[in-house]
């Protein structure tokens, strides 16, 4: 069976966008590459809230990638 993950975040303020962009792009690449992973979609909604869909195989695999970088850095910013 499949495990679906919707995230949120929103941004405090425009300041933070530069750097978000660049973890961002860099943890939706890592998943990618991931093994396990089915597939990625981000998206932007109002203001400065940012949404990521994911598609895994099983649990394993996305903890895995949640624990590996350059998402656990990431999610620390």
């Amino acid at each position: 069976m499949s495990l679906v993950s919707i995230t949120r975040l929103r941004l405090r303020s425009w300041r933070f966008l530069p750097g978000f962009i660049w973890y961002a792009e860099r943890s939706r690449r890592q998943a990618l590459r991931s093994p396990g992973c089915l597939g990625v979609i981000t998206r932007k909604t109002n203001g400065l809230a940012f949404w990521t869909l994911s598609v895994w195989q099983n649990e394993n695999d996305m903890v895995a990638f949640r624990r590996a970088e350059p998402h656990l850095t990431a999610i620390h910013k």
